[in-house]
């Protein structure tokens, strides 16, 4: 029996990242202590350890990686008051963290909640509207436009596990990223 699932996994990871956190680091109680049949097990290890290493844990820390690793993950900074309407405390808290020089900003729902942020803290002149979807790495773009301001945005689906991450990037950046 797995404590923390793939939701759980992704959640803390990207709140973590968009709070300002110098990383983040995934932990599977069978593989932290090499568990295997036969041995004692500690903290609810259920599951060999070499195939601990294929669960969807693991794997969405893949898809978290290529995603910042696109990008020069470097420059963000946590920015929560850019959000303006949405979920501010407990399990469906928003969060956000907008690039240093105002390039491109990322806003997690980690519900699929409805969000309001403020879009004047971007500096680019045309900002790329994309949702991307955390459990399977996929990006959807939604459009392209000059509109500054305050927008409030609806994710494709919602409730737990359907968590989405908004990325509002300079229009410029796009065929740029890593």
């Amino acid at each position: 029996m797995d404590i923390f699932d793939d939701y759980d996994c992704r959640q803390a990871a990207y709140w973590s990242l968009l709070a300002g956190a110098c990383g983040h680091t995934y932990g599977h109680n069978s593989i932290f202590q090499f568990w295997d049949e036969g041995k004692e097990p500690y903290f609810g290890a259920a599951v060999p350890w070499e195939k601990a290493m294929d669960h969807p844990g693991a794997f969405q820390m893949g898809i978290l990686k290529d995603l910042f690793t696109s990008f020069p993950w470097q420059k963000l900074v946590p920015v929560q008051n850019i959000i303006l309407g949405g979920p501010r405390e407990g399990g469906a808290k928003i969060r956000a963290a907008l690039a240093s020089d105002g390039s491109f900003a990322f806003i997690y729902s980690p519900r699929g909640e409805q969000f309001t942020i403020d879009k004047n803290c971007l500096k680019a002149e045309i900002v790329s509207e994309s949702w991307f979807d955390p459990r399977y790495g996929i990006t959807y773009r939604i459009h392209a436009s000059h509109t500054k301001g305050i927008q409030t945005y609806t994710p494709p689906t919602s409730g737990r596990g359907n968590d989405w991450l908004l990325i509002l990037q300079d229009v410029k950046m796009e065929g740029d990223r890593k």
